[in-house]
């Protein structure tokens, strides 16, 4: 199953444009790539971790109008098929502060805060 990486919609293996959003789409893989060369993992959709208990805002901010940085508001990533929980940030994208004055949370250097990473 393939999606479209602008707006998260189920697009066809021969798909050269986006039917939902327009967006034109990367040639597969076999017209671009030789065999010789390894295939790209499949992208699937999740749920974004950081911004999934505020409806697509950013947690962090405080009138709650800003987009989460993570998925710019969308409520999803699109993410490998195969790649596990990163372990740095428990799969929840947010490193939790110390709770220090002026100190915030942040998001996962390792994962970007998707919530998923090859963890090495």
């Amino acid at each position: 199953m393939a999606y479209c990486q602008k707006c998260g919609k189920q697009i066809g293996a021969n798909d050269r444009f986006c039917k939902n959003c327009g967006t034109k789409l990367s040639r597969s893989a076999c017209d671009e790539k030789s065999a010789s060369q390894p295939k790209e993992k499949p992208l699937v959709k999740r749920h974004c971790p950081v911004c999934k208990d505020t409806n697509g805002a950013d947690p962090r901010s405080l009138t709650g109008l800003s987009n989460c940085p993570v998925c710019n508001g969308r409520k999803f990533n699109l993410v490998p098929e195969n790649m596990p929980q990163c372990i740095n940030c428990g799969g929840t994208g947010i490193i939790q502060s110390d709770g220090l004055i002026g100190d915030s949370d942040q998001i996962c250097r390792i994962c970007g805060g998707k919530g998923y990473a090859w963890n090495r």
